[in-house]
């Protein structure tokens, strides 16, 4: 792989121009910008606090956290982290998945997006498929979606033009904050019953609410007050509404997906990261028949091992022992990755075929 190193300063301003594959930028403590190619050396013009790269191939930056980022354009997968300066990223055509930065403004990515751990506002032209917010410290404004809207933890206003598939939506809402959403599948909210939020949408749409919940007409429009009404959400659109309270939320490890389908989404939510979700859906049945047959041929091995005299210990990673069902936790331990944007879709696609090959 060809590396070039190139001696900046703090908070240099890097510009991507192109990639004509996957990108990887994160932020780090050194005061020097390092590029890696897997292809052809990267095309990189240096500057005393600015520094541009166009690379043929997949690329791997590392710059200071302080620096700014621009990318305008990426051909394969993106992915950002631990950059504390403003991002502004043109457009994508694979997956995108962000964390941990501090100001975030994206025109337009093709595949799946997630953004987790942004300090201030985020803004989001379109995404082809679904977005995933997470911990964002700020407003938010998303164009157009064409898969579904998982949140969590937006609790300063979001305002989206259209969701193509489903929206749930599980946070706080901060006082003075205003929501918007038009969606084109069934809309879920998961607030605590402390949360000061009004609900307000057409009188139309079909609506659920828990016990002790109650909706007023307003005109042609229905409203659910819940505590002081200091926030307001407003659902334009939409093929049905429910609305949750909870004291608390799920545990901490339980992927997002796992919350969105186990509220009764109709159909619709399936698609979600569709070519990754019906391969798990297709292989949970087997999974506990493949860990089972995997840990019994690692017993095999060690007392043949232990046979020719020799003794070592070993342990399945993360695999329960044959005794032991396998959890919805470790059956969407894959799923949980991709959403955090520890790994790519296709990152995900070969686990689940290692998976498969196991047995």
């Amino acid at each position: 792989m060809a590396s070039e190193q190139y001696v900046v300063g703090p908070s240099p301003h890097v510009v991507v121009v192109e990639c004509a594959g996957s990108l990887d930028v994160r932020g780090s403590e050194r005061e020097e910008v390092k590029v890696q190619s897997d292809s052809v050396p990267c095309k990189v013009q240096p500057a005393e606090d600015r520094i541009e790269v166009c690379c043929m191939g997949n690329c791997v930056i590392r710059m200071p956290q302080g620096g700014s980022l621009e990318v305008r354009r990426v051909h394969g997968a993106l992915q950002i982290q631990d950059v504390v300066g403003s991002v502004r990223v043109g457009t994508v055509y694979g997956a995108c998945h962000v964390r941990r930065v501090e100001t975030l403004h994206i025109e337009g990515a093709q595949g799946e997006v997630t953004l987790r751990e942004v300090g201030k506002e985020v803004a989001v032209g379109s995404v082809g498929g679904s977005l995933y917010l997470r911990d964002i410290g700020g407003p938010i404004t998303v164009g157009e979606v064409g898969g579904e809207l998982l949140g969590r933890d937006i609790p300063y206003g979001i305002t989206v033009g259209h969701v193509g598939g489903n929206l749930a939506v599980r946070s706080r809402f901060e006082a003075g904050t205003s929501s918007t959403f038009r969606v084109g599948g069934s809309a879920l909210f998961r607030v605590l019953p402390w949360t000061g939020v009004r609900f307000v949408l057409p009188a139309a749409i079909p609506l659920k609410l828990e016990q002790g919940m109650e909706a007023f007409t307003e005109g042609e429009h229905r409203v659910v007050t819940i505590g002081d009404g200091a926030a307001v959400v407003r659902i334009e659109q939409a093929v049905s509404v429910r609305i949750k309270l909870r004291d608390d939320y799920p545990l901490e490890d339980e992927a997002i997906f796992a919350f969105a389908a186990s509220e009764g989404l109709d159909q619709h939510v399936q698609r979600l990261s569709e070519h990754v979700r019906s391969r798990v859906e297709r292989h949970l049945s087997a999974a506990q028949r493949r860990v089972e047959r995997a840990q019994r041929r690692a017993e095999r091995a060690a007392q043949r091992v232990r046979g020719a005299g020799l003794h070592f210990s070993f342990a399945l990673g993360g695999l329960p022992p044959a005794s032991e069902p396998v959890s919805d936790r470790e059956r969407l331990a894959i799923l949980k990755m991709l959403e955090e944007g520890k790994i790519t879709v296709e990152q995900a696609q070969k686990l689940l075929d290692a998976i498969e090959g196991g047995g």
